[in-house]
């Protein structure tokens, strides 16, 4: 599509316009609208789902800790007679130096047994968490190993120096007994001294006023986003679940895996910071946080997902209905102000092509009765001056006319006069010529006559001075003559530097791609700066050094550089007046008059005695750098 086209494809009538303006106006407001409410009820659904969980956490929370002290309190009525035990196994294991095996743990028990109504088991374990010597004859050799939380805190005990209690919970090397455990760390720091106490009563947790299974199933049946809750004590090990049940868990949660669960449970005992996890397609999230032990709640998202995607549709169908309102609206208002609008474009469609006289039709509206009457009144003044103009043009024909005239015979005198002042300068150089071939003569006669030697080299000087300003003439009148173009830098100063016929100096060319708008005679610009370096410079001239610098849109600079003798700093300024110099003094004042043309303009900058430096000032337009495929 062209650019024409599609100026043509976008010229909308006004009526279009006005329906465009407004329905995108309606349309935004009605968006901005939909969104907003659609955001807050979400926000709002969200909240309270995520309130909801807050409270069911807390309940749990209250109910297990509830239930984990009514345990512990019981469990504690244990705990003095455990620690005497547990000193008594001390005393033991000291009297053995140190080595379990020379320990009789079968006397030791029978010892310790009389304090407590049921069975009691003793066990040692060594550095690597492993049982290696105890009473359970069933769990000699057990390893603790394959559980890191609770290989950490065996560690932990062993390294410590305080008797530790747990309450009553399930065994971790067999799940099915549930025992009271009581730690001691020996005092070398080698083994840890345990014992184990069973309970008929606390063996059946259907027979507990305790149970946490019942506090579990009752915060369910409260709470129907709840789908399931395990409760997983610091050991890693599921409380009041046999591993009949537990397999039943993981199959009803088939996106669970075992493994997964200990490593989140572990995290959350390690760290105590609370994790989650999101199953979309099952439409379940799971929350796993520390309480008296590690809870793993599964919720059910079904209601939240429902609520979600009720609010979408809903919001959706307001959406399409306010459109459809915005667009109905829009066009109403459109026609209403585009029809009048559209009857003045056409009147003055009809009086743009040419008829005057056509009356601008009435409309209804203040502001366009007033548009009608002001375009009445521009018809009226345009005919007017259309006439008027008719006159001027007619005028100005004329005096073009007469301006064309004057230019070609201008042209014609400028033509004449420097046809003339070319014949006369070629033929006051051939006289200077045959006046040159008598001097030749009269210098064979200054043996003769010595006297003459003074005048004769005056009248020769003075005929070379008249040669000179006729060449300056002429370089002078040919300044202006063709229009300024941009020119390349390091071609001009190459083209100087091969006419300037000095072998013994050396040039360095630092112009790069530089192109400047200037005269055609910008190469007689640095011809007369290299000859008036080599005329002045001195015997020890031997370098010169042109190079450009510049930044796109700011002024340029060519600099010009020597390792002459320089310029006194009295005669910087005045080096480029007109006449001024010990040779002809027209050579810096032309290299000035050809660099203003332009804008260009030129300065000496050098110190004496350590060679000259002209710096010209480039303006921006006057200034290009060229493309390199050129």
């Amino acid at each position: 599509m062209n650019k024409n086209s599609a100026r043509n494809y976008l010229n909308f009538s006004i009526g279009t316009k006005i329906l465009l303006v407004f329905f995108f106006i309606f349309t935004l407001l009605v968006c901005t609208c939909s969104y907003h409410g659609f955001v807050t009820e979400t926000d709002r659904i969200i909240t309270a789902y995520s309130e909801n969980i807050e409270q069911s956490e807390t309940a749990i929370a209250t109910a297990v800790t509830l239930v984990a002290r009514g345990t512990m309190a019981l469990s504690s009525i244990y705990d003095p007679a455990i620690s005497d035990a547990l000193d008594q196994m001390e005393i033991d294991y000291t009297a053995a130096a140190g080595e379990p095996e020379n320990m009789d743990l079968s006397l030791l028990q029978a010892t310790v047994q009389k304090d407590f109504p049921d069975e009691v088991e003793l066990y040692i374990i060594d550095e690597h968490n492993v049982i290696i010597e105890t009473t359970d004859i069933v769990h000699q050799g057990g390893d603790f190993s394959p559980y890191p939380a609770i290989s950490e805190r065996l560690t932990a005990i062993r390294e410590g120096t305080a008797y530790v209690g747990d309450p009553w919970e399930q065994s971790v090397l067999d799940p099915g007994m549930v025992r009271k455990y009581a730690y001691l760390p020996t005092p070398d720091h080698r083994y840890i001294l345990e014992i184990g106490l069973f309970n008929k009563q606390l063996a059946d947790p259907g027979s507990l006023y305790f149970s946490f299974g019942d506090v579990t199933d009752d915060l369910k049946a409260v709470d129907h986003t709840i789908e399931s809750i395990l409760l997983i004590d610091t050991n890693g090990v599921v409380v009041e679940r046999s591993p009949e049940e537990l397999d039943a868990w993981y199959t009803h949660h088939p996106y669970l895996s075992a493994d997964e669960i200990s490593r989140m449970t572990a995290q959350v005992l390690r760290t105590g910071v609370s994790t989650e996890k999101v199953f979309p397609d099952q439409e379940r999230l799971v929350h796993i946080f520390l309480i008296v032990y590690a809870a793993v709640v599964v919720y059910s998202t079904e209601a939240l997902t429902a609520s979600l995607a009720d609010t979408l549709s809903r919001y959706a169908l307001i959406l399409i209905c306010g459109l459809i309102f915005a667009a109905g609206v829009a066009y109403i208002v459109a026609y209403t102000l585009g029809r009048p609008v559209r009857m003045i474009a056409e009147d003055v469609d009809e009086i743009a092509q040419g008829n005057l006289a056509h009356e601008i039709r009435r409309t209804h509206g203040y502001e366009l009765r007033r548009l009608e009457d002001s375009i009445r009144i521009l018809v009226q003044r345009l005919g007017e001056d259309i006439s008027e103009i008719a006159a001027q043009s007619r005028a100005l024909d004329t005096e073009l006319e007469e301006k064309t005239e004057v230019e070609k015979r201008l042209r014609d005198v400028n033509r004449k006069y420097s046809l003339l002042s070319t014949i006369t300068r070629h033929d006051i150089l051939n006289q200077l010529a045959v006046l040159g071939m008598y001097f030749d003569l009269l210098e064979e006669l200054t043996d003769q006559c010595p006297e003459l030697s003074d005048h004769i080299q005056k009248m020769e000087q003075t005929l070379k001075k008249i040669e000179d300003q006729l060449t300056f003439a002429r370089d002078y009148e040919s300044m202006g003559l063709e229009a300024p173009q941009f020119q390349s830098l390091t071609d001009v100063v190459k083209r100087a530097m091969t006419a300037i016929h000095a072998p013994y100096l050396r040039f360095t060319v630092e112009t790069g791609r530089a192109e400047i708008h200037a005269d055609p005679m910008l190469e007689k610009v640095f011809y007369n700066l290299f000859e008036n370096a080599i005329r002045h410079g001195g015997g020890h001239l031997s370098e010169i050094k042109i190079s450009f610098a510049g930044t796109f849109r700011e002024t340029g600079h060519i600099t010009v550089n020597d390792n002459g003798d320089g310029v006194a700093t009295a005669k910087k300024e005045k080096i480029f007046q007109r006449g001024y110099g010990s040779n002809t003094g027209y050579g810096l004042f032309l290299v000035a008059e050809i660099l203003a043309i332009t804008g260009i303009t030129i300065r000496e900058c050098g110190r004496e005695g350590k060679g000259a430096r002209f710096e010209m000032d480039v303006p921006p337009v006057s200034w290009r750098i060229s493309p390199e495929d050129n």
